[in-house]
C-alpha cells in the first residue's frame, strides 16, 4: 500500500507556483494598462484646466483695459502682460484703486501660456483643437 501511495502525486490544496506567476502577470498587465490610462486622462485634465485658465486670464486682461490700466497693454510679449497680471494692477479714473491680480501658480501660468495669444496689447484666449 505504502508503494501506492509514493507512487501517486497527492495534492494537498493551495495553487501551484504557475498559477501564482499567471496571476502576477496578469495583475501587472491590468496595471500597466489602467495607469496609461490614468495618466491620458489627468494630461487631458491638465490642458482643460489650461484652456478654462486662458480664457479667465484674456477676461481679467480685458477687465484690467477697461479699468484704465496700461501696463498689459504696454507689455512688449504675452509672458510679460501675463507676469505684469498676476503682479496685480491697478485700475485708473473712476476705476482707481480697484486692484485686478491674476492668482495662478507660476506652473499654471507656464501650461496656460499655450494657450492665450497677444495681438495689439490685448491677451486673447485660444482653443486649439486636439
Amino acid at each position: 500500500m505504502n508503494a501506492r501511495i509514493a507512487g501517486k502525486a497527492r495534492r494537498t490544496g493551495g495553487f501551484s507556483l504557475i498559477e501564482l506567476l499567471v496571476t502576477i502577470m496578469v495583475i501587472g498587465v491590468i496595471t500597466g494598462i489602467a495607469i496609461t490610462v490614468i495618466n491620458k486622462v489627468q494630461d487631458k485634465s491638465e490642458k482643460a484646466s489650461a484652456r478654462r485658465h486662458a480664457q479667465i486670464v484674456a477676461s481679467m486682461a480685458e477687465n484690467a483695459i477697461h479699468a484704465g490700466d496700461t501696463s498689459i497693454s504696454s507689455a512688449p510679449d504675452k509672458e510679460s502682460a501675463l507676469k505684469r497680471l498676476a503682479a496685480g494692477v491697478v485700475g485708473a479714473g473712476a476705476f482707481a484703486g480697484v486692484h485686478i491680480r491674476l492668482d495662478l501658480t507660476d506652473k499654471e501660468q507656464l501650461e496656460t501660456l499655450p494657450y492665450l495669444e497677444f495681438v495689439d496689447g490685448r491677451l486673447t484666449a485660444v482653443v486649439h483643437d486636439e
